[in-house]
């Protein structure tokens, strides 16, 4: 079950988050960063009236601010955290087409039915406690005729540091449940999103994006490491991390850097499979529920 107490800890200032985006901008090797082509999916018109809920630091909300500058369209940008839109609120100066609100995606959404031409949840759903909730009330806040952009990665993501992860969890003695715990992407990813969205919807279609996340120095990597993912199921604060004491949490971190520093030695390189992609879907012009 995924705590909303885990997901403020994780989230409540953008450092954290800051480090996993600018790992994978600068280590992935796709030809176009992410979010520009998450956002050619859509076309705009300009006068669009937009949400992007869990907004975060805004890696998508500031993009599309800058290509809706001087026309009507306006992006309400959402999130959890007021850290975070404390802090966006400093970059979004300047920008008189955006707004911000903090907001519980796991609760009713502080808008009325049928707000929004555009829904938009970048690398959220999987957090949530109540995935078909939250897709419930993205539906109720979008007008019929609106577009839905949903995105998230693969369970096979960095699949490769995955297994390390798991291996030395094992070789180190953490409690099995503290083993088990895998990729997040596996609640909501590009292989079983649409299992909750076609409930939902008459139609919907996915995009991927296939790339490769490169690194030949593991300083950026651990970095990566350090900011979730490493003690990610056994966050402080959760019952499971009663179990588990600091000094073991420091030998893994040792022991997984160890065995990528032998792989960049031996190959040059570390090399780990990166899939992402969107599920669009449309709400119908006259819609049953």
């Amino acid at each position: 079950m995924i705590r909303r107490e885990s997901v403020l800890a994780q989230y409540k200032g953008p450092n954290r988050l800051e480090t996993r985006i600018r790992f994978h901008r600068d280590c992935s090797r796709a030809p176009h960063p992410f979010p520009e082509w998450i956002l050619d999916q859509i076309p705009l018109e300009g006068h669009e009236h937009i949400l992007d809920a869990g907004c975060g630091t805004g890696v998508f909300l500031l993009p599309l601010a800058e290509r809706l500058k001087g026309k009507s369209g306006k992006i309400t940008g959402l999130d959890l955290s007021s850290g975070i839109l404390k802090e966006l609120k400093e970059r979004a100066q300047g920008y008189d087409n955006v707004s911000l609100v903090q907001g519980d995606l796991q609760e009713k959404l502080p808008f009325p039915d049928e707000t929004f031409d555009l829904v938009m949840a970048h690398f959220v759903l999987y957090h949530l406690e109540h995935i078909p909730h939250a897709i419930r009330e993205l539906k109720r806040v979008l007008k019929p005729g609106g577009t839905l952009l949903l995105s998230t990665g693969s369970h096979k993501n960095l699949f490769e540091l995955e297994q390390i992860h798991t291996e030395c969890k094992q070789i180190l003695g953490f409690p099995p449940e503290a083993v088990q715990n895998r990729n997040d992407y596996i609640r909501f990813s590009v292989e079983n999103g649409a299992s909750f969205i076609r409930p939902h919807f008459s139609w919907f279609e996915l995009r991927t994006l296939c790339d490769q996340i490169v690194v030949r120095s593991s300083e950026a990597l651990m970095e990566y490491y350090a900011s979730g993912m490493m003690e990610r199921g056994y966050e402080e604060g959760t019952e499971l991390r009663t179990q588990i004491p600091d000094s073991l949490i420091e030998e893994l971190y040792h022991a997984v850097r160890k065995k990528v520093d032998r792989i960049i030695e031996r190959e040059g390189e570390f090399r780990m499979q990166k899939q992402t992609g969107c599920f669009i879907a449309v709400k119908e012009e006259t819609d049953p529920s």
